[in-house]
């Protein structure tokens, strides 16, 4: 029987396992820095292909703030406009309207210095009727007495409101209606007289039109004493 003896060295495999594990990570290290340096490049590339558009995008991010800036400066702009306009036509109306009160103030005074229809007189020259609340109403008549006479015109007003009440016809007098009932509406004037009250109607009740009849103290009827109003025309 032979026997073959070998030489054992085990310092040799550690060593050659060493010598691997290093080469291992030196191509590890060489393969990571190599990807490495070609990214590094690439996003280099890339950065400047689209350096043009980072620079245009910054400059259309400044043109849209300076944009927002203009419109909000147009939008307050406009507003003020809006409202100095509104402004102006509310002063245009206000101002039309004096002119419109002016004008028939004056044509008022005309007529009670020279009538036109050359006919002296005692008159009703106005009635306004102005809702307060459902059935509660105010009254202003306007009395005239117009031409040259300087006596004074002194008497009393009859009202009468005519109008449908449950389905029928019906007549309210001022004295009836009036607030508060124990008023009397009574005028004494020259020239003209404004007079001024309250009257309630029933519930239900339907006016129609009002009549205004004029009487001097002595009861007489006054030549033309009565005047007709529409219910409607001159509720205002």
């Amino acid at each position: 029987m032979a026997f073959i003896i070998k030489e054992h060295r085990p310092g040799r495999s550690v060593l050659l396992i060493t010598v691997l594990a290093l080469l291992w990570v030196v191509s590890v290290w060489l393969v990571y820095q190599y990807g490495w340096d070609k990214a590094v490049r690439l996003l280099d590339h890339e950065f400047e292909k689209s350096r043009p558009l980072h620079e245009r995008l910054t400059d259309v991010i400044g043109a849209n703030r300076g944009l927002r800036a203009r419109i909000a400066v147009l939008e307050r702009t406009a507003q003020v406009d809006r409202e100095a306009k509104v402004e102006l036509v509310q002063e245009i109306k206000e101002l039309q309207g004096q002119a419109a009160e002016l004008r028939e103030e004056i044509a008022f005074y005309k007529l009670i210095i020279s009538p036109g229809n050359g006919k002296d007189g005692l008159s009703v020259y106005s009635l306004e009727i102005m809702p307060a609340s459902k059935n509660l109403y105010h009254f202003k008549v306007i009395l005239t007495q117009v031409g040259k006479s300087s006596n004074l015109a002194e008497g009393e007003v009859d009202m009468t409101i005519e109008g449908i009440f449950k389905g029928q016809a019906k007549r309210l007098r001022l004295s009836d209606i009036q607030v508060p009932k124990d008023r009397k509406s009574t005028y004494k004037f020259q020239y003209f007289q404004e007079l001024t009250g309250s009257l309630e109607l029933p519930e239900g009740f339907i006016p129609r039109e009002v009549v205004v009849k004029l009487t001097r103290n002595k009861g007489d009827e006054i030549e033309n004493p009565v005047e007709r109003f529409d219910w409607l025309k001159v509720r205002t």
